[in-house]
């Protein structure tokens, strides 16, 4: 009995030690996005003071708001006390759109609508981005384009501006193909069980992109974040971004995959800090 109580008595302990989770609040709205509706999640401490700083996330290929990474980053960011917001691209996740008719470009338009969307709202002080994988070349580019202070921060986990080279090679996640010699329907990519429709126009745009230059134009505080031992986009390229910033730095996690998943409460948290700094 007297063992007993006394494991009764340290799981106590043990439990009064741990860190207490805020209660979060969560609202789910529709916008129009570049082609499509787009569904967008909001997440923020309950009686935080408004307006606050914003970090919209942006997930990757074939994924959506709901990967772990992303949601555990965005939940890290409004325990900081600022608003997270993430949402799904066209043709992934709940967001409407067929995967088939998403390119980069267009990606991009989405971003744009939600950045637009989120700084007519009231509660909005300021915007930062977030990007992993294919969302980290999207938000990277729209750094770029729209410039410092219109975005606050910018953090990229796993660049994948891989995909250029990718379509350029001919050769997307194991499928192979010719970017000019493609047809109309576009090609046939299998993701374990199930086999998604990559669009012509996505390969054809993809060749074109003007990743790098365009990225670089912003010369706000970025932060960049890469596993040695990603597969699907190498980090040479969270290197290569590095090199063009004026105001970065970069964190190579060692053997860590494309998704993090042996590190992703610390890379989260890591994340949440930066954007929560001053």
């Amino acid at each position: 009995m007297t063992r007993k109580i006394s494991i009764l008595f340290t799981l106590i302990f043990t439990l009064a030690s741990l860190p207490v989770r805020a209660q979060l609040v969560s609202d789910t709205t529709w916008i129009a996005g570049d082609h499509s509706r787009l569904c967008v999640v909001t997440e923020h401490k309950a009686g935080i003071a408004l307006p606050a700083d914003v970090v919209i996330t942006c997930h990757g290929f074939m994924s959506s708001a709901e990967e772990p990474l992303v949601s555990n980053i965005a939940r890290e960011v409004a325990e900081a006390g600022l608003i997270a917001v993430r949402f799904d691209f066209n043709g992934h996740g709940r967001s409407e759109g067929d995967f088939s008719d998403m390119t980069v470009p267009n990606e991009m338009k989405d971003l744009e609508a939600v950045i637009a969307w989120v700084k007519a709202q009231p509660w909005c002080k300021s915007v930062s981005l977030h990007g992993q994988s294919q969302g980290g070349v999207v938000a990277g580019m729209v750094a770029g384009q729209l410039g410092y202070p219109a975005i606050k921060k910018l953090v990229l986990t796993a660049p994948a501006a891989v995909l250029r080279e990718d379509a350029i090679r001919g050769e997307t996640f194991g499928t192979k193909y010719r970017y000019w010699d493609l047809p109309d329907e576009g090609v046939t990519l299998k993701a374990g069980p199930r086999s998604l429709q990559l669009g012509k126009n996505y390969i054809q745009t993809a060749v074109n992109l003007d990743i790098f230059p365009t990225s670089w134009k912003y010369d706000g505080p970025v932060m960049i974040m890469h596993g040695t031992h990603d597969t699907i986009a190498p980090f040479s390229y969270g290197q290569m971004y590095d090199t063009g910033y004026k105001n970065s730095t970069l964190h190579l996690v060692d053997g860590e995959n494309h998704g993090f998943s042996g590190s992703i409460p610390e890379v989260a948290k890591t994340a949440a800090t930066f954007f929560a700094t001053n």
